[in-house]
């Protein structure tokens, strides 16, 4: 399951048991390239960075400026990237083949956006050129 965070800015990829990142992966984790197809990749925006939560064995993708990806797209994971943490390098491969995909979820709990605008107090009916633009 991949779910994107209450923020907006990253997307937890969980598995089913704690996970490893194949070794010739691991170079290419940070920049993401060694774990996502480049469809995907162009999903997540500029320069987004992939880490291993060795704790729960999920692994964090934190997206990149102008990221497009939503809910509902397909993550596509890269064949022979990922093992069972338990397995020995080469062993246990969780995604094989061609690889996998898993849709992104919503947030749980989405934080809601805020709008700060700053205008003048008043405008006079002489004054010119007072543009107020909200978009």
């Amino acid at each position: 399951m991949a779910l994107l965070s209450n923020g907006g800015d990253s997307i937890r990829l969980n598995f089913t048991v704690p996970v490893a990142v194949e070794t010739q992966a691991v170079t290419r984790l940070p920049s993401c390239s060694g774990l996502v197809e480049a469809s995907t990749l162009l999903l997540l925006g500029s320069e987004p960075m992939c880490s291993l939560d060795e704790e729960d064995g999920s692994i964090l993708i934190r997206l990149g400026s102008g990221a497009s990806i939503v809910p509902g797209d397909e993550l596509a994971v890269l064949a022979a990237s990922v093992r069972n943490a338990k397995a020995a390098a080469g062993t246990g491969l969780i995604v094989s083949g061609d690889g996998s995909t898993a849709l992104i979820a919503p947030p749980v709990d989405p934080e809601r956006p805020f709008v700060a605008v700053n205008v003048p107090a008043q405008v006079g009916v002489c004054d010119q050129h007072v543009v107020i633009d909200l978009t």
